[in-house]
Parts: C-alpha cells; sequence; structure tokens
C-alpha cells in the first residue's frame, strides 16, 4: 500500500475538489430537466407529459402516438392496482423479469467490478510489473471514461442482448488472462523472495508440489498482461454489464410492479456488492489471487450463456410488447 501511495501522491483536496465538479454541474442541469411524462400522465397532467416528451424527443419529432401509448400503458397499471412482494414473486409475469434482473445484478457484481476498482493500485503492485502503477490506475480510468461515452453512442443501434453477450464474453476472457498471469507470477520462486518457495503451494499445513516453475524473466516480458487485462475489462463492462443490468432493471418491470421490483433488485446488487469487498481479498489470500480472477471468469462465461439463452431484447419495445414476451 505504501509503493502505491508513493506513485500515486496526490493531495487529496484537489482529487476530491475534481470529483465535485460533475456532480455539481448533474445538480444544476436537474433543475432545467422536464419531468416524466409517465409520471405526469398518472397525476392527470396529460399537457405537461405533451411538453415532458416533446422537450425529450426533439421539436420536430411526432410524439402523439407514443403519447397515446403511453396513457394506455399508466391505465392499464392503474386498473391493476399496486402489486405486493408476494405476488411479486408467485406470477409469472413479474417474477420472470424480476429473476432476470437478479441474475444481471449478480453477474454485475461477481464480474469483480467493485474488487478492482476498489483495490486497482493493489492489484498492480502485487502483480510486480514494471509499468507505473499510478501510470496504470489512470490509464485504467480513462478507458472507463471512454467505454461510457461510447455506449451511450451504441446501446440504441445495437440493442442491450448484444452489448451483454459481448461485455460478459470479453470480461470471461480478460478475467482468465489476468487469472493466467497471476498463476505464472505465484509459480515463479525468484518473484517472491519474501514468500514460501513457489515450487510448494501450502494447503492445510501440507506442502504440496506446485505443477511447474516459472522464471522471473518470462513474467517480466509479460508483465502488461495485468494492465492491458484490467482495461479490457473495464472497457467492457462499462459497454454492457455496468450500464444495461440497472437500465434493463427499469425496462423488464411492469409499471405497476416497477417501484418495489426495482427498489429490491437495487438492494441485491448493492448487498452483493458488500460482501464482494468484503470477502474476496480474504479469498484471495486464502487461496491465490490466480483462483479469484478465474473464478471470476468462469462466472462471466456463465454469463455469457445465459445473456445468450436466456435474456429477452427489450430495444424498440413499448412496454405492452415486453409485459406480453415476458408472460
Amino acid at each position: 500500500w505504501s509503493q502505491a501511495q508513493n506513485y500515486c501522491n496526490t493531495n487529496w483536496r484537489v482529487s476530491t475538489g475534481l470529483c465535485i465538479i460533475f456532480p455539481a454541474l448533474m445538480a444544476v442541469w436537474m433543475f432545467f430537466m422536464p419531468r416524466s411524462p409517465i409520471f405526469l400522465i398518472s397525476k392527470g397532467k396529460t399537457d405537461e407529459a405533451r411538453k415532458s416528451l416533446q422537450f425529450l424527443r426533439g421539436q420536430n419529432a411526432n410524439i402523439e402516438r407514443e403519447l397515446e401509448q403511453i396513457q394506455e400503458d399508466v391505465n392499464q397499471s392503474q386498473n391493476i392496482g399496486n402489486i405486493g412482494p408476494m405476488k411479486l414473486f408467485t406470477t409469472k409475469e413479474y417474477a420472470k423479469p424480476i429473476v432476470i434482473s437478479m441474475v444481471l445484478m449478480f453477474l454485475q457484481q461477481l464480474s469483480g467490478v467493485l474488487f478492482i476498482y476498489s483495490y486497482l493500485a493493489l492489484i498492480f503492485e502485487s502483480s510486480g510489473s514494471s509499468i507505473d502503477i499510478c501510470v496504470s490506475t489512470i490509464l485504467v480510468g480513462a478507458v472507463q471514461i471512454v467505454a461510457s461515452i461510447i455506449q451511450t453512442l451504441i446501446v440504441e443501434k445495437f440493442g442491450r442482448k448484444p452489448l451483454l453477450i459481448i461485455s460478459d464474453f470479453f470480461v470471461c476472457l480478460s478475467m482468465v488472462a489476468v487469472g493466467i498471469f497471476f498463476k505464472m507470477y505465484e509459480n515463479c520462486p525468484d518473484c517472491q523472495p519474501t514468500r514460501l518457495a513457489s515450487s510448494t503451494t501450502s494447503l492445510n499445513g501440507t506442502l504440496i508440489e506446485a505443477p511447474f516453475n516459472v522464471s522471473e524473466q518470462t513474467v517480466s516480458d509479460i508483465g502488461w498482461v495485468p494492465l492491458v487485462g484490467l482495461m479490457v475489462f473495464v472497457f467492457f463492462f462499462m459497454i454492457g454489464l455496468g450500464p444495461l443490468a440497472w437500465l434493463l432493471n427499469v425496462e423488464l418491470m411492469p409499471m405497476e410492479a416497477r417501484a418495489f421490483a426495482s427498489s429490491f433488485c437495487a438492494c441485491f446488487n448493492w448487498s452483493l456488492s458488500f460482501l464482494v469487498v468484503l470477502f474476496i481479498p480474504s479469498i484471495g489470500e486464502a487461496l491465490n489471487p490466480s483462483t479469484v480472477y478465474f473464478v471470476f471468469g468462469a462466472i462471466a462465461a456463465a454469463g455469457t450463456v445465459f445473456c445468450i439463452f436466456m435474456l429477452p431484447e427489450t430495444k424498440g419495445k413499448t412496454e405492452e410488447e415486453i409485459r406480453k414476451m415476458l408472460k
């Protein structure tokens, strides 16, 4: 940790001040944003809803058909009434979207994203790479910004499902690549002089011969793998798993169930994130870092299969079309 601090010695007041800028701009901008057309129609304010939708779609857009569809959806949801937790999990129409959303939240957090963001500098430090830790961390952050911009430009063009499949697939590849590097590093006797010789591994007090040894030169030659692997991870996470899990958490839910179901899935997501950050470092120490990355990769591989066969596409579909698709 001290080494990472020396490489990235930044005044916390400066970094905090810079981080305040964008939330402050967003707070000011929200004063000029109209209310949701759905909310306004649910309150009987049709004229305000029309103005809001026109603002969101552009002054030259024809919004009357969409406005009528929103009115129909709101009337249908109001006729059904609020959905309680029991009906939410026992009725297929509601249980299917909430299960899909929970799986996406699980895949998002068990991709290892919060673990990687929380311990990024330490991951680079523990890899023994000769690449500067601070530069590596900045590059990963820059990739995150670029990927976020690209995602907003392509999500309506390519759809949710293809982006999630691609995202999970490359998250899997990047985690496996980083896992292979750490496996080689763990089996390099000259790379870890302060540890138990890498030719043996301690397991419940018993010393077991490692299956292979790797030279320090070999590890040094592939020292770029953690940086490139994590840059690939962040890029593809940000074009799929990161934002789209939250988007589908809203799009999949019928309006009458959306408030409770979306909130429940959000609580599930952040509970998982807490558990990942709490336990993964200890698991990594007990099982070796490479095992943790291989587990993340395996979960992403399973997620890719799930997205291919189980995930519906919601791009361009109305709420009624999504409702029928999930019944």
